[in-house]
């Protein structure tokens, strides 16, 4: 007896609740390496450290890799060129928002921050 495909979990097409969950597990061990010195805003914390572990150790901007991410997933799923343009426009934004964090970490952290950014790629692991 063979099990239908659809009953195995095998789709034809990728949901974009299968990139929403990898994001959100992304985001979620985010949150759990770096609670303390997360804000919206670019600033300063008391007791400020440079976290070099756990979603850190792949990408220096865990977040907005997890949301590209997502966004990749969904534009796929859609198929329709406003999603890719969306997604496209997101990665611009992301890269404007995370250069204005590295310039304020290179200030913060200078040589630390330096090294990790030569071994640990912005937004996408292993390639940019």
């Amino acid at each position: 007896m063979t099990i239908p495909a659809a009953s195995r979990g095998c789709r034809s097409k990728p949901s974009p609740t299968d990139s929403a969950w990898v994001q959100g597990e992304f985001s979620c061990s985010r949150q759990f390496y770096n609670t303390s010195n997360w804000s919206s805003l670019v600033t300063v914390k008391q007791d400020h450290e440079l976290i070099l572990r756990g979603p850190y150790a792949v990408v220096r901007h865990p977040i907005y890799s997890g949301f590209l991410l997502a966004l990749t997933g969904t534009a796929i799923a859609v198929g329709e060129i406003r999603a890719f343009i969306g997604l496209g426009l997101a990665f611009i934004g992301f890269l404007l928002k995370s250069a204005a964090e590295e310039k304020f970490m290179r200030e913060e952290f200078s040589t630390e921050y330096a090294r990790y950014s030569q071994r640990v790629r912005r937004l996408i692991p292993f390639v940019f």
